[in-house]
This record gives C-alpha cells, sequence and structure tokens, in this order.
C-alpha cells in the first residue's frame, strides 16, 4: 500500500539532502518540491500566485497516493499553508483562509492527507547560515520574523490539525548521518 511521507522545515533544514539520501538508500521514489520547470516556478514567485503552489502541492499529493510504493516528498501543502499564515499575522495580506478552505475541499475531502511527516526543525539562525542568505525584510523565506512564524504555524499544524497524523520530529542541528539512520529506522517501520 502507498504511503505519503513528507519532509516538511524551513529553508536549510536539510529535507533535501535527508530525503534524497534516504530514497536512494531505501529505493524508494522521491517527488520534489517543484514539478513544474524553473521558468514558471520563478514566475509564480514573483507573482505570488499562491493557486499555483497549491496546485503543485495537489499534483504531488496525488502521484504519492496513486504510487505502488511508500513515497518521499519534498515540503506540501503545510509549507504552503505556513507561508500564507505568516503573511496574514504579519502584514495582514496573503490566501490563508481561501487556502485553509482549500485544504479541507481538496485534502481533507479527497483523503490526500499525508500518512507520515519528519519534521526538521532548525534555529533560524542556522537557516541563513546554510543557505547562505541575507536578511530580506518582508520576504516570508528570508525574514527572521516571517521564519519564526513560519516556524510556529508548522509545529502547531503538524500537532493541532493533523495530529492523528504520525510525525518524527528531528533536531536539524544534529549530524545527518544520525538522522538518516533514524529516519531510514522509522520510514522501515511504516512500509
Amino acid at each position: 500500500m502507498s504511503k505519503a511521507i513528507i519532509f516538511e522545515g524551513i529553508p536549510g533544514a536539510g529535507k533535501t539532502t535527508l530525503m534524497n539520501s534516504i530514497s536512494s538508500e531505501l529505493n524508494l521514489e522521491g517527488i520534489p518540491e517543484i514539478l513544474a520547470t524553473r521558468k514558471e516556478w520563478d514566475f509564480a514567485r514573483s507573482t505570488e500566485d499562491q493557486d499555483f503552489f497549491w496546485e503543485n502541492d495537489i499534483k504531488k499529493m496525488y502521484l504519492a497516493k496513486n504510487s505502488l510504493k511508500t513515497t518521499l516528498m519534498d515540503r506540501g501543502y503545510v509549507s504552503t499553508l505556513a507561508y500564507n499564515y505568516a503573511k496574514v499575522v504579519l502584514s495582514g495580506c496573503g490566501s490563508y483562509s481561501y487556502l485553509f478552505y482549500k485544504y479541507k475541499k481538496d485534502i481533507l475531502d479527497n483523503n490526500l492527507k499525508a500518512d507520515f511527516y519528519i519534521f526538521i526543525d532548525i534555529p533560524i539562525q542556522l537557516s541563513f547560515l546554510r543557505k547562505q542568505r541575507t536578511i530580506k525584510k518582508n520576504d516570508p523565506w528570508q525574514d527572521p520574523v516571517y521564519l519564526n512564524e513560519i516556524r510556529k504555524f508548522y509545529r502547531f499544524f503538524l500537532e493541532d490539525i493533523e495530529g492523528n497524523v504520525p510525525i518524527l520530529k528531528l533536531d536539524g542541528t544534529c549530524p545527518l548521518l544520525k538522522n538518516v539512520k533514524e529516519v531510514q529506522s522509522k520510514i522501515l517501520s511504516l512500509i
């Protein structure tokens, strides 16, 4: 039976690195963060087209749920919700209410909810260090104030909204090798 395992966390947490390592080691399918072309993705980011990002998330969930085996996914719908939640909280604009409605309609009504989460939590300072970014005010992925709200949203959503979905919380400051072994063990117990 297929299982959708989603890796979540702020930029620089190690989601992509960890997912790619584990999918290779365990011979599991990995779904990247971006299904569209880089040009389409960059255009959607520049216009902040949240429907584009949401549709990308839905396509990824359909791919995972229709797979014949366990699938690992780099980010999912929680990231899109978190981004919009932070925008609403800090700037008063964003599509959070609209996307939360779509979450109920597109995810819950179609049984597309994740089967398992791997949440890698890292300090915001480490995110900037790993991504070699500078602070960019009012950019949810590059402003520490926004990243703090996004981080809080992950915790709230994963524990309170989808609390019945199992979650493995990892300390992203630990060496990657330690996390690889722990995640592999957990995934093998699921499949």
